[in-house]
């Protein structure tokens, strides 16, 4: 377990939660594990996000007002 961790240090992550307790609570975490980690409070912040970031993971709440959670995971574009 310790080693998946660790790899988790040279890798990004995108996190997308609309709760603001949730998400920064979540935030403070996730950078204890990774070595970027962004945040973004509605799908539309996260699409841009991931087309000029290309995180390494995706983290994402499913129930989001408006454009929600799978409505983001099915527009990714994952192409390189």
């Amino acid at each position: 377990m310790r080693d998946l961790l660790i790899s988790f240090k040279d890798k990004t992550i995108l996190f997308l939660e609309d709760d603001e307790a949730t998400r920064l609570q979540t935030a403070v975490t996730l950078r204890m594990l990774f070595k970027r980690v962004l945040v973004a409070k509605d799908s539309i912040k996260a699409l841009i996000t991931y087309e000029s970031v290309k995180p390494d993971i995706i983290l994402s709440d499913i129930r989001i007002s408006e454009k929600d959670g799978l409505y983001f995971i099915k527009h990714l574009n994952f192409r390189t």
